[in-house]
């Protein structure tokens, strides 16, 4: 007899397998969220100081990035980090010729830490680990 197609037994084995393939594997990407958040965030803070730099030049004002008690605030509105610590020991600032004060910024979770460097003459932001 000339078979065409999976008889219903066949289906359900490769069903069962492929459940406990991903149930085995489906704990692995729990852990690879923590490391997510925080490279999604910092990609966040970096396009908000791409921002700032714009706005500064923009408005033709000077425009202040400060860490107050944990949290960011951009020109006196804060901004909402969530499950990060933040290191910013000084003010960061754009000038309205689109340079800036440079420095850095650090975030970090339990999954690690990542810097963000901001070039005093061109205002360019880049994310580093550690």
């Amino acid at each position: 007899m000339n078979r065409h197609g999976f008889t219903l037994l066949e289906l359900l084995v490769v069903l069962v397998v492929m459940m406990l393939v991903l149930s085995a594997a489906a704990p692995r990407f729990g852990a690879l969220l923590p490391g997510m958040t925080l490279k999604s965030q910092a990609r966040q803070v970096a396009a908000l100081l791409r921002e700032s730099r714009s706005q500064a030049i923009a408005t033709g004002q000077v425009l202040t990035i400060a860490n107050r008690q944990q949290q960011l605030w951009v020109n006196g509105k804060k901004v909402a980090l969530q499950g990060l610590t933040l290191g910013l020991d000084q003010p960061l600032y754009f000038y309205p010729d689109g340079t800036s004060s440079g420095g850095q910024l650090t975030l970090g979770n339990n999954a690690g830490r990542l810097r963000l460097e901001l070039d005093w003459l061109t205002a360019e932001v880049s994310i580093h680990e550690g």
